[in-house]
């Protein structure tokens, strides 16, 4: 399910002017983005604040909290889903790194859709679900077809079980935020979506982005050199983008996830490590810079000269372009 409804804008900088030749002389005309870009843009054109749209008054959110029916209940007592509150004051439910449900409110009623796939429909689209039809049985029916779709060891299930961990203090995932592309060549293709995988509160309840990447990742080193940095990764350019997109909108994060934080605690959806704080009183930051995570996967199980190599050229990527990498919990890059 897209979780993106708006279209946000960054502030005009000398990087997003456009020099566009026109006219039989060949005049040109330099192209800024108009100050109101900095609002997002609903579907119909209609100009929206984009981080400001999450509202624990919401009727979906607001319905939950003072009913809690026995659906939500149900939900919230699986031991192996984590549930996330979207933008648009949704509610997405997942299992292994799979989207269980995608929640809503509309007319007075809940909403509920999930993938046709895994409720073992031949048919790639996503089916209306009444959440009065919950029960552990459709929930395990559900469960399943996400694992087999999604095994472990994928990215998916690696999230997963951060998410679930028992010190974990990862507080959203699948952050997503669409930007305009106005380099694009494509008038089909206006628009790029900047995804990062996970958002945590530290020690310091600074919000810290997390970007997840298995170490067999071609994304890290490039196919053609496994085991050597070419300085062309398509993991450099990546971090410097989501450490730009924090530097430029910094103050709207971190009110967006002050609030989340606080409708997260009034539905008892914290993890364990962050229940005991009150963040009505509590001052939120947020680091500067995306964390990259790699999982280690059976690289110290099966170690091997070229495994050891690649190891050695991750460690001095991520020392020559400042990259702030952590490994999976108890091994070493």
């Amino acid at each position: 399910v897209r979780r993106m409804d708006y279209v946000a804008r960054p502030e005009p900088r000398a990087q997003d002017r456009r020099v566009v030749p026109t006219g039989r002389n060949g005049t040109v005309i330099i192209l800024f983005f108009l100050r109101y870009a900095m609002k997002g843009v609903t579907k119909d054109g209609t100009e929206r604040n984009h981080f400001g749209n999450l509202k624990a008054s919401a009727p979906l959110l607001r319905r939950l909290r003072e009913k809690d029916p026995a659906w939500w209940r149900l939900l919230k007592s699986q031991r192996d889903c984590y549930i996330d509150i979207r933008k648009d004051n949704t509610v997405n439910v997942y299992h292994n790194g799979g989207s269980m449900f995608r929640i809503g409110y509309d007319r007075g009623r809940y909403t509920a859709k999930t993938h046709a796939n895994y409720l073992g429909l031949q048919r790639r689209s996503y089916a209306d679900f009444s959440t009065d039809d919950l029960s552990q049985e459709v929930l395990d029916r559900i469960k399943a077809g996400i694992r087999r779709r999604f095994s472990e060891r994928s990215e998916s299930g690696i999230k997963a079980r951060l998410v679930l961990g028992p010190a974990s203090r990862y507080i959203d995932t699948e952050f997503a935020f669409t930007l305009p592309n106005p380099c694009s060549k494509s008038p089909k293709v206006k628009y790029d979506i900047l995804r990062i995988d996970l958002i945590r509160l530290n020690d310091q309840h600074d919000i810290e982005f997390v970007e997840l990447k298995r170490i067999g990742d071609n994304r890290l080193l490039d196919k053609q050199s496994y085991t050597a940095s070419t300085g062309t990764e398509e993991i450099v350019s990546q971090m410097d983008r989501y450490n730009r997109f924090l530097a430029d909108n910094r103050q709207e994060i971190i009110g967006y996830y002050t609030e989340l934080l606080k409708i997260k605690a009034s539905l008892g959806l914290l993890p364990v490590s962050l229940t005991g704080t009150d963040f009505e009183k509590t001052a939120i930051g947020l680091s500067e810079r995306v964390v990259l995570h790699i999982d280690i996967g059976d690289y110290d199980e099966k170690p091997t000269p070229r495994r050891a190599e690649r190891r050695r050229a991750l460690r001095e990527l991520c020392s020559r372009h400042g990259i702030v990498c952590e490994v999976t919990p108890g091994h070493t890059l």
